[in-house]
């Protein structure tokens, strides 16, 4: 497990550098798609509230074109995205697609932890999205799992679960799962 951390926080502190300090300088921004962006958002939310409105903000290095309700700016348009954040966003939003994106990427790194068969991951991808994730991510070769990566994976599957348990909950309360019998007459 300290391995792993050590490893995660070594490549967020390069990751982060090389970001900084060599992608944000040589990155152009299209200021005009950035304006119609925020403007197209504006308008979509004053269908809403009329307090939205478009405003020119230098904030973080950065001109953005910034959507703001009543004075107060909610969202800038124009900031560089980080792929590393951008990627860690998806994958708690969208796990199976991360799988999917990680599998097609690094098909070796995937399908190591479960012996190169396809069976495995599928399954994992359909019923235990997170947990897949989790798993493909901390296996390490020749050792596997060991020590605290037990409990990150138990993290994972417990939020299988409680998922799976919330669908069946909604799929319940929608009354899709009563017993359909016939009505006496």
């Amino acid at each position: 497990m300290k391995v792993f951390l050590v490893r995660a926080a070594l490549l967020t502190v390069i990751w982060l550098f090389l970001f900084y300090l060599v992608i944000i300088p040589h990155t152009n921004i299209n200021r005009d798609l950035c304006y119609l962006v925020a403007k197209n958002a504006t308008s979509l939310l004053t269908v809403f509230d009329s307090g939205y409105h478009v405003s020119f903000v230098f904030r973080d290095k950065y001109f953005l074109n910034t959507v703001c309700y009543n004075d107060n700016c909610v969202v800038g348009v124009g900031r560089p995205c980080n792929g590393l954040e951008l990627f860690a966003l998806f994958a708690g939003f969208f796990p199976r697609v991360a799988d999917l994106i990680l599998w097609l990427a690094r098909p070796t790194m995937f399908m190591a932890p479960f012996n190169n068969s396809w069976l495995w991951p599928v399954l994992g991808i359909i019923f235990l999205p997170f947990t897949t994730l989790f798993y493909v991510i901390l296996w390490s070769p020749g050792v596997g799992l060991g020590g605290w990566d037990w409990l990150w994976i138990g993290f994972a599957v417990l939020m299988d679960l409680t998922n799976l348990f919330g669908h069946y909950r909604s799929y319940r309360d929608r009354g899709a799962l009563t017993s359909a019998t016939p009505a006496s007459v």
